[in-house]
Formats: structure tokens, sequence, C-alpha cells
């Protein structure tokens, strides 16, 4: 049971999304957590750029034209 628990976690809703860094490279990731752990970004603050309530964050901004 707590396996199954375990593996209910980890398919939660996973979905591909993109940033633009500071240089203007588009960075593709999966994992927003992870993410923001190696580039050393916010996630609360990663999270509200995505939603629009802010345009950019340390240079990184939304990447408007990503359609997988």
């Amino acid at each position: 049971e707590v396996e199954a628990a375990k593996l209910k976690g980890k398919a939660r809703n996973v979905k591909t999304t993109s940033l633009i860094d500071p240089k203007g490279n588009i960075i593709i990731f999966t994992n927003m957590a992870k993410f923001c752990r190696e580039q050393n970004l916010n996630y609360n603050t990663i999270f509200l750029l995505f939603n629009g309530k802010i345009k950019s964050y340390k240079g990184w901004t939304k990447n408007y034209n990503f359609n997988i």
C-alpha cells in the first residue's frame, strides 16, 4: 500500500514546458522543482512567472511560443 502511494505521487501531472534564459536560449524541461534547484531559482517565483503574475525573474522569461 505504501509502494502504491509512492508510485501514485510520481505519476502526477507531468508537463514539459520551457523558459527563455537571460542569454535568450530556450530551455526545455519537465520537472520544474528540479530545474529550479539546478538553476538556483526560487520555485514559487517561477510559478508566478508561468501564471503571468510577473513578466521576468532574474532575466528568465516565459516562452509564449512553446508547443509540444
